[in-house]
Formats: C-alpha cells, sequence, structure tokens
C-alpha cells in the first residue's frame, strides 16, 4: 500500500471512549484511518448481503409459478 502524506488526513473530534474502541479493533501497526475503512468495508458488506437478501427474486421459485 503506498505511504499516506499528511495532507491526506484531517482531524476529527471524538470522545476519548470511542477512541479507546477503535484501539480494540486496530492491528499492531494499523494507524485508526486504516482501522475506520477496514470496519466501513465490513458494515458495507454486511449491509450489502442484507439488501440483496431483501430484494425480490427476479425469477420465482420452482414450483410457485402462477
Amino acid at each position: 500500500m503506498p505511504r499516506k502524506t499528511i495532507s491526506e488526513f484531517t482531524t476529527i473530534g471524538i470522545r476519548r471512549t470511542t477512541r479507546d474502541r477503535l484501539k480494540h479493533f486496530a492491528r499492531k501497526i494499523e494507524m485508526y484511518d486504516d482501522t475506520i475503512n477496514r470496519l466501513l468495508d465490513i458494515a458495507e458488506d454486511q449491509e450489502n448481503r442484507l439488501a440483496s437478501r431483501e430484494s425480490p427474486q427476479k425469477y420465482p421459485k420452482k414450483g410457485m409459478e402462477k
């Protein structure tokens, strides 16, 4: 992965308790940005799986034709 430059970062305010929760999920040499992105990827993947399960089927199941 390419090295990130300082100009790519911004400061966001989070509570210390939130920071401590993030530490729990962080890998040893991972930056918070990497941790947050990894967690967002997991959340998006789960959201997509749920959405695909809830979407109506394009074709009816066998034996359920009208």
